[in-house]
């Protein structure tokens, strides 16, 4: 997919998977059966020497100024997958984002994308949010890194 983007002049960008927000004593569960699918996607990025948001780590820092009960704001609330997801269908849905959850992570998504590849940022819609300059950051080469 890389080379068909670049074979018709687009700028490929990866992003790996937001984190679950499932929280362990108070933090974000490292282990949410996510991190290896974000290793994956930040290899191929580091091999194919592709733009890459890392929503998993930039989502990590971000969960982790927040309770569980915050958290769970951001949720989906009876996504159909739910259920199977998670068994039995007691726990919440931590998998999928309501619309509040939508704007903070892909808000966090457009940011980072725009520090990397400064050129999309009149390509992205909709103006920063006043939380904007609270939403975590990645090092682009526009910072001189």
């Amino acid at each position: 997919m890389i080379k068909d983007v670049r074979a018709i002049g687009g700028i490929p960008i990866l992003v790996t998977s937001l984190s679950r927000r499932n929280y362990i004593d108070g933090k974000p569960d490292p282990n949410d059966g996510l991190g290896e699918y974000a290793n994956a996607v930040r290899s191929v990025a580091s091999e194919e020497r592709v733009t890459l948001v890392d929503l998993y780590g930039l989502s990590q820092k971000y969960l982790s100024k927040l309770t569980q009960k915050e958290a769970d704001e951001l949720n989906m609330a009876g996504h159909p997958d739910a259920k199977s997801e998670n068994g039995s269908g007691t726990k919440p849905d931590r998998t999928h984002l309501n619309q509040a959850g939508k704007s903070v992570f892909g808000r966090i998504v457009a940011d980072n994308v725009i520090r990397s590849e400064v050129e999309l940022g009149p390509n992205v819609i909709g103006l920063p949010e006043r939380t904007s300059a609270a939403m975590p950051k990645q090092a682009a080469p526009t910072d001189g890194h």
